[in-house]
């Protein structure tokens, strides 16, 4: 080598060393910016802490605002209507006065009990002056009603319960919809998982379970389908793109309207605006194949469960009622008599007299509504299931006149 010459560089280090150098580089920086020394600025966790807390506070802010300026009343017109009913209406009938008799049932009670026929009728045949409310819950069953009387009932509760059903709604006590959704407290879903076997259990009942008490926590993410969908019409209209359908317009204010009514109604009652233009009758004179594929499966199964089954959650329902300090009735909400007459298991005798058994074990009043009673034929129906205002007005003057009839409004009648 000549004299003076630079030195040639050292032979490069292996890969591993090449690793390890860097790998140590880096952990040393990082170490440093950690302990914020060597004018190294703060850590990523520290930079991100207040942003965090600016992120939850700016959502918190929100949603109080929201529940402030929009609460759940204002969304009724945006809202479906089973979320209406059983958040809005249960809601709303959970912070007032009770009134005298709660008719509790599913949509057969929405549209078939009207508190002034049945307070009327009352009144004519010379009993007291009482004050019904009438809540009928889309798709409510046996687990919906129990879960309501639990802890959706005002405080004090309604002296006198009178609960409308059919035998489809006593048999389904796992096919129920609603009840997980809108209704739980803890100590339902700790009663559900407790009562359920393997084969009945739905993993969706306890998620929407989870989702319902995140609502409840979070009014933007409860609310969110309505309030999205009030804003977006609002700002469609606000630019000229909202819907010029006059004939759209009318139905969708009609709807809106009779959803605001039912929710807020002083006795629960509303009629509905879009009444079908064919009655029942009708309808199976024009085309018996046609009504016949629109009912729903599960109201033609003749249910061993009628005949055999303990009913041990009506028991239930029951005893939480009754130690509300609540008098209990059981009425029958009739069925076309077309469907009676494909189903007497659900619908007929054979739930009328399987019913009248239940209620005197229960020790509480039962009354039977067939057609010889009530002269309710297939021309006061809309479809299979449901009574139209007519039919209402009548169903609701013989439920008047039966309860008093039973003893179960006399003044000293206690639970």
């Amino acid at each position: 080598m000549t004299s003076g010459a630079p030195a040639d560089p050292p032979p490069p280090a292996d890969d591993a060393d090449l690793l390890a150098e860097a790998f140590f580089r880096e952990k040393n920086v990082a170490d440093l910016a950690d302990a914020g020394v060597d004018g190294a600025g703060p850590s990523i966790a520290r930079r991100l802490v207040p942003l965090v807390l600016g992120v939850v506070a700016l959502l918190v802010v929100t949603d109080v605002a929201l529940r402030h300026w929009m609460p759940v009343e204002d969304l009724v017109p945006w809202m479906a209507p089973e979320p209406a009913a059983y958040i809005a209406k249960v809601e709303r009938f959970a912070s007032s006065p009770a009134p005298d008799v709660l008719v509790l049932g599913s949509s057969r009670v929405r549209d078939g009990v009207v508190p002034d026929e049945v307070e009327g009728e009352i009144v004519k045949r010379g009993g007291p002056e009482l004050d019904v409310y009438s809540l009928g819950l889309v798709n409510a069953k046996l687990a919906e009603w129990r879960a309501f009387a639990r802890s959706h009932l005002p405080d004090p509760a309604p002296k006198r319960v009178v609960i409308g059903v059919t035998g489809s709604e006593l048999v389904r006590v796992h096919g129920f919809q609603y009840a997980a959704r809108f209704l739980w407290r803890p100590a339902d879903l700790v009663d559900y998982v407790g009562r359920t076997s393997y084969e009945d259990f739905k993993v969706a009942n306890v998620e929407s379970f989870l989702e319902s008490l995140l609502g409840e926590c979070w009014y933007l993410f409860q609310q969110r389908l309505p309030l999205r969908k009030r804003l977006v019409e609002t700002v469609l209209e606000t630019v000229g793109l909202g819907e010029n359908d006059a004939g759209k317009l009318e139905r969708r204010a009609a709807t809106r309207a009779w959803l605001t009514d039912f929710i807020m109604s002083e006795d629960g009652y509303a009629p509905q605006p879009d009444a079908p233009a064919r009655s029942l009758a009708q309808s199976i004179k024009l085309d018996e194949r046609d009504v016949q594929r629109s009912i729903p499966q599960r109201e033609l199964v003749r249910d061993s469960e009628m005949r055999e089954g303990s009913f041990e959650v009506l028991a239930e329902l029951v005893a939480d009622l009754k130690s509300q300090g609540c008098s209990v009735a059981l009425v029958e909400m009739p069925t076309s008599p077309y469907l009676q007459a494909l189903n007497p298991v659900l619908h007929g005798d054979v739930f009328r007299q399987r019913a009248a058994e239940l209620c005197e074990e229960l020790d509480i009043v039962w009354i039977a509504m067939p057609p010889s009673r009530t002269f309710l034929t297939d021309a006061m129906y809309t479809d299979v299931n449901h009574l139209d205002v007519n039919g209402a007005r009548r169903y609701s003057r013989v439920l008047g006149r039966l309860l008093l009839a039973s003893g179960f409004l006399d003044e000293d009648d206690e639970p």
